[in-house]
């Protein structure tokens, strides 16, 4: 999981720089966290760009990179709040999800707040409690 996540990590690099997009590329999820179950993982990799892009250009602008990065692979684009691109990587799922690079608590966006999230989770558990995490999660499954 963690080379496929760097190797999409670096295309989607790629991609925004020769798009000109200043963006951090950034893993998130259960990934970034360790805490996926083997045969259920999802990698979300999150765009986040500054708060002068407009709306418009975070949908049209990162989503382009996205595709381009992915260029190769079958794309769907799913919405939350607001779109997104998925595909299927080697048999794993892909979210490639923009959001704004915001100082913690003004959002601009619902996805503005999964960077948080993650920092938080990883500086909070132990390898002891990630596992926890994850049994939980196959009870639940």
């Amino acid at each position: 999981m963690n080379r496929l996540a760097e190797e999409l990590n670096a295309k989607l690099v790629r991609e925004a720089e020769r798009s000109g997009l200043q963006v951090e590329v950034r893993l998130d999820g259960s990934v970034a966290k360790d805490t996926w179950l083997k045969g259920d993982a999802d990698i979300d990799i999150f765009l986040r760009v500054p708060i002068s892009l407009s709306r418009a250009d975070l949908e049209t602008r990162c989503l382009g990179v996205a595709r381009r990065a992915l260029e190769g692979y079958p794309i769907i684009e799913r919405f939350a709040e607001h779109p997104y691109v998925e595909t299927f990587v080697e048999k794993v799922r892909v979210n490639v999800v923009p959001c704004y690079d915001v100082p913690k608590g003004q959002w601009r966006s619902a996805t503005d707040r999964t960077p948080f999230h993650t920092e938080y989770v990883i500086s909070h558990l132990d390898p002891s409690q990630r596992k926890e995490v994850r049994l939980l999660k196959a009870f639940l499954k």
